[in-house]
């Protein structure tokens, strides 16, 4: 899902009507104060930002600060039209991932958040395995030896049909 951010209300239109097209859940707003209310009530909810430079109130590295102070992984795309007032450079010391200069390509766009995607999904399978657990148990008197395998969702599983698995344990009788 992927949190959009414009001043201008024909921007925004656009851009979630494009980015629909090519299969991402948008949810385009035209004020930045909205855009980081919604993002404080779930974080979770968005994997990726694209935020305009150029904006009243709060401007877009200004957003991106308070979206990667929250979600520091997340990826932030910073667009601007033109901005002498923060640099591409300046921006990605920032944290932000990408900067764009409007008018955006929709093709350049497009292959930018399917690499900070799979980048996501990458990174997700990663942690999962990094944060799997396998504990040994043996239990002598019965002569059984006792397997749990634990998964970030909490979840057992096994791939060795001679195992009897219940919701918590993995079990092997001799």
């Amino acid at each position: 899902r992927i949190l959009l951010v414009d001043d201008e209300e024909a921007v925004v239109d656009m851009a979630r009507q494009i980015l629909s097209h090519l299969g991402y859940e948008v949810v385009g707003l035209t004020s930045s104060e909205k855009a980081l209310e919604l993002f404080h009530q779930d974080p979770s909810q968005f994997d990726l930002v694209i935020t305009d430079q150029t904006m009243p109130r709060i401007t877009g590295l200004e957003l991106a600060r308070e979206v990667l102070r929250i979600c520091p992984d997340l990826p932030v795309i910073l667009c601007t039209g033109f901005s002498d007032i923060v640099t591409a450079e300046e921006a990605k010391l920032e944290g932000v991932r990408e900067y764009v200069f409007k008018p955006i390509v929709t093709a350049e766009l497009a292959d930018t958040i399917r690499r900070f995607i799979r980048q996501a999904d990458r990174n997700d399978r990663a942690e999962t395995a990094a944060r799997t657990r396998v504990r040994y148990q043996f239990s002598q008197a019965r002569s059984t030896a006792s397997v749990a395998l634990t998964t970030k969702a909490g979840r057992a599983w096994v791939s060795r049909p001679a195992l009897m698995v219940s919701s918590r344990s993995v079990s092997c009788t001799s």
